[in-house]
């Protein structure tokens, strides 16, 4: 979902490169994780090339890797956006911050059953927040706001994620 929003928004894949904005023509996702000796960053490489199951595959295997500390370089470097989630912890809002040399990270929180309108009358219904940390250099907000709607639209419709 996050690797069809940035080939939709392209900036939002992008780094400041001395005087010039360079787009990244590939699409290499880190996951942000951390097994008690730090924070790291996997990457899944050509992640929007790929299907979610071959995606979650490739991020269980990195989960492995990452647990018995067998990562390699080429495992954590040339990420071009980072999603980092803070739900296994109970947080429901946080503002993650730029991983170096990134645009933007995007900030998933725990999914907690919220009071929700729905057809007039109040339900609870799973919900998650999104947080979007961005460059301003590169992106402003309404290319945020659309590229959290067009992640947010595909995450809520399983069909598009197939």
């Amino acid at each position: 979902s996050a690797a069809c929003a940035l080939r939709r928004y392209p900036m939002m894949n992008a780094v400041v490169d001395g005087r010039e904005i360079k787009i990244w023509k590939k699409i290499h996702i880190g996951m942000a994780m951390d097994f008690g000796k730090g924070l790291i960053v996997p990457k899944v490489r050509n992640a929007d090339t790929k299907s979610i199951r071959v995606i979650a595959d490739e991020l269980g295997y990195l989960v492995e890797r990452a647990r018995q500390q067998k990562l390699v370089p080429d495992e954590l470097h040339g990420g071009t956006f980072t999603i980092t989630n803070l739900g296994s912890w109970d947080v429901d809002w946080f503002t993650p911050i730029n991983n170096f040399p990134e645009s933007a990270i995007l900030g998933v929180g725990r999914i907690v059953d919220k009071p929700w309108v729905s057809d007039g009358a109040v339900v609870a219904e799973p919900r998650m927040a999104l947080s979007l940390t961005f460059d301003h250099r590169i992106i402003d907000g309404t290319l945020g706001a659309r590229f959290l709607k067009t992640f947010k639209d595909r995450i809520e419709d399983t069909r598009l994620m197939l």
